[in-house]
């Protein structure tokens, strides 16, 4: 009994400790959260706020290498809301930095309840969607571990969306003979400036060409050209669309990296006498299997075909491989000995103008006789003797050769 209220009582104790704790660090959380206005009312008929240009932004902190905050706001109503935030002028594209923005719905940061980032970038932006009623805390941290001392910013914004929002999309069109590819901004409204961020040496043409990160003009088509250098493998395209509303939306297309395709299982193909094609191919971008579409030149007639692999999906560019359409094989073969004639036939090949005999001596194949025939009468020895037959066809001086069929005749007497 002793032994019972001993434990009973050891474990109030750890219970009382444990709630201290957890007392301690609700106090802590509430005390460093920084409270900021409520929600403006405003409608964006895009569902990506730029809240710099846009000039809404709610909490924004500047610092020089580190950084650690909590803020909370409040939203009064129901209404899609959308939270965005990052910090600015950081050490950009290098891992001497640790950063962290989370949002929580409980005020001691413990968890985060039905809340998705649909945008994450190496820009250290997220942003979160949608926000319903509620209070929310933001922690945000950014510690940089480089000497040089770096001027940086935290920006925080808040917009209200409209329910029938369509986001802002980039679409890729075509690659260009000259190395440049053209992509498509797909928006609610006319726009009417747009700025491009581009990923690492990357540069934006439209009908006039800027300088990156500038203002881009756009065709009647709404596209912009995109020359692809080397890139960062997690490198993107940052863009900006101001509609003719003064609405703004942002949007992001992958940079891609420039890889020498590999193509494995290109085979030669016989002759049908309708259009052939390849099946089965590896195709590799780098180490990763590439996604491609396949269109194909000369592909019928008894020649050379080329297959064009080309990029579809996240893989753009197209490489370009040759096969042979050779006259089909020839599956049957036989003949007839009578003292020491020997009559010879075998089956069509589709496609071949000649047929070409050949004699096995001694290891070796000897051509016989060239023929137009499916038949052929020699004189044979006696015991066995191996022939080889094919069909031909010559295409712009080149011999076109399909798979032969091979048999023996053998001469008893």
């Amino acid at each position: 009994m002793n032994k019972t209220k001993r434990l009973i009582s050891i474990l109030m104790a750890i219970s009382i400790v444990v709630s201290v704790l957890m007392v301690g660090s609700v106090s802590a959380s509430a005390v460093t959260a920084t409270a900021i206005k409520d929600v403006p009312t405003y409608k964006s008929r895009t569902a990506y706020i730029d809240s710099v240009r846009k000039g809404t932004t709610q909490a924004s902190d500047s610092f020089v290498d580190t950084f650690e905050k909590v803020y909370s706001f409040t939203l009064k109503d129901n209404a899609n809301f959308m939270l965005n935030f990052g910090f600015t002028n950081h050490t950009q594209y290098n891992w001497d930095e640790t950063y962290l923005v989370e949002v929580y719905t409980d005020p001691n940061l413990l968890y985060k309840k039905d809340l998705n980032v649909i945008k994450n970038d190496n820009n250290n932006e997220a942003m979160y969607g949608f926000l319903g009623k509620g209070t929310y805390y933001v922690k945000a941290y950014y510690e940089n571990k480089k000497a040089t001392k770096v001027s940086n910013n935290f920006f925080m914004s808040l917009g209200q969306v409209n329910k029938n929002t369509k986001f802002t999309t980039v679409s890729y069109v075509r690659t260009n003979s000259n190395k440049t590819v053209t992509y498509r901004l797909n928006t609610i409204d006319d726009p009417q400036t747009v700025y491009v961020h581009t990923c690492n040496y990357g540069r934006t043409t439209g009908t006039t060409t800027r300088v990156c990160g500038s203002t881009v003009t756009l065709n009647a088509k709404k596209e912009f050209n995109y020359t692809y250098k080397n890139q960062d493998p997690n490198a993107h395209m940052s863009i900006w669309v101001k509609d003719v509303n003064g609405y703004e939306s942002e949007t992001y297309a992958l940079c891609l990296n420039k890889y020498t395709a590999t193509v494995v299982g290109v085979k030669n193909k016989d002759y049908t006498g309708k259009n052939v094609g390849q099946s089965g191919l590896s195709v590799k971008a780098g180490y990763d299997a590439a996604s491609y579409r396949l269109s194909y030149r000369n592909n019928k007639n008894v020649g050379t075909a080329t297959v064009y692999i080309n990029g579809s999906g996240t893989t753009i560019g197209s490489v370009a491989k040759t096969f042979r359409i050779v006259p089909s094989k020839i599956t049957k073969a036989t003949s007839k000995v009578k003292g020491s004639k020997a009559t010879l036939s075998w089956s069509k090949s589709k496609g071949a103008k000649r047929y070409v005999l050949q004699k096995n001596v001694k290891g070796k194949w000897k051509n016989v006789k060239t023929l137009s025939s499916t038949s052929y009468k020699l004189t044979v020895s006696k015991g066995k003797t191996t022939f080889r037959v094919y069909g031909t066809a010559t295409v712009s001086k080149k011999a076109y050769n399909g798979y032969g069929k091979t048999f023996t005749v053998n001469r008893k007497k």
